[in-house]
C-alpha cells in the first residue's frame, strides 16, 4: 500500500500545534484535562495505525506505533490515577519556571516523595507528532526499494563515511547555536535566555536525516548499477 504523505505531514503539523498548545497553561486545573485529551486522541490514532500496519505487514512501522500507543496509555493512566485520588499531579513555580510534580497521597500507606515529571511530559508530548515524519521516512525508503537489510549492509561497509556525516551534522548544529547567539545579541529586549540546545538539536537532526537518506539512496543505486553491469558482463561472455 502506498503511503499518503500529504495526510501524514498534515497530521504531523496538527499534532505539533497541539503539543505546543500545552505550553500555554500554567495551572494544573487547566493543564491536566488538556493533557488527558491530547494523549487520549493519540491513543485512538495509534490504535488505528497498529491495526493498519499489522494488516499491511509493515513490522517496523507497527513497532513504532506500539511505542507511541504505550506512551499515550501510560500518561492516560497517570491522569486517571490522579482523578481517582491515587496520586497527585501538581504544579510548582520556581523563580518563574513551572515544574510538573507527581507525588503520593499524604498519610497513605503507599506514599512516595515528589518526582519531577516535566522532562517526561515534554518528551512524550513531542514524541507523538515527530513519529509521523519517521513513519513517512521509513515508507519512502521502502518505496525506493531500500530494505532494512540493505541499510545495515551499507552501514556495515561505510562506517567511516557515516561518521563523517555525523561530524558534519554536529558542525551544522553548532552553526545553529551561533545563529541563536547572534539573534540574542541583536534583540532589543533581553528577556529569557538563548535556547542553544533547541537550535542545535533542530539543525543537527534535520541535517543528519537529510544527509543519511541521500547517502543510503545513492549507495543503493550504486550497488544496483554495479549488479547490472556484472549481469551484462556475464551475459556477454556466454556463447
Amino acid at each position: 500500500m502506498k503511503t499518503n504523505y500529504i495526510i501524514m505531514i498534515l497530521t504531523f503539523f496538527i499534532n505539533l500545534f497541539m503539543a505546543l498548545s500545552l505550553n500555554s497553561f500554567s495551572s494544573s486545573t487547566l493543564y491536566l484535562p488538556m493533557m488527558f485529551l491530547y494523549f487520549l486522541s493519540g491513543l485512538a490514532a495509534f490504535i488505528d495505525k497498529i491495526a493498519y500496519y499489522k494488516n499491511s505487514g509493515q513490522k517496523l512501522e507497527e513497532k513504532i506505533s506500539w511505542i507511541c500507543f504505550s506512551v499515550c496509555f501510560l500518561v492516560v493512566c497517570f491522569y486517571i490515577a490522579n482523578s481517582l485520588g491515587f496520586i497527585e499531579i501538581i504544579f510548582q513555580c520556581n523563580y518563574g519556571t513551572y515544574n510538573v510534580l507527581m507525588q503520593g497521597i499524604q498519610n497513605s500507606f503507599f506514599t512516595f516523595n515528589s518526582v519531577n515529571i516535566t522532562p517526561f511530559i515534554f518528551l512524550f508530548a513531542f514524541m507523538l507528532p515527530f513519529a509521523y515524519p519517521v513513519l513517512c521516512l521509513i515508507s519512502y525508503l521502502r518505496e525506493q526499494g531500500l530494505t532494512m537489510e540493505q541499510v545495515l549492509y551499507i552501514h556495515k561497509n561505510n562506517k567511516l563515511k557515516l561518521f563523517g556525516l555525523l561530524i558534519l551534522s554536529v558542525i551544522i548544529g553548532s552553526i545553529g547555536m551561533g545563529i541563536c547567539h547572534l539573534k540574542y545579541c541583536k534583540s532589543d529586549c533581553k528577556y529569557g535566555s538563548p535556547q542553544y540546545s533547541k537550535y542545535f538539536c533542530a539543525l543537527f537532526i534535520l541535517s543528519l536525516c537529510i544527509s543519511c537518506v541521500r547517502f543510503f539512496l545513492r549507495h543503493k543505486n550504486d550497488k544496483l548499477s554495479t549488479h547490472q553491469q556484472e549481469e551484462q558482463s556475464s551475459t556477454s561472455k556466454q556463447p
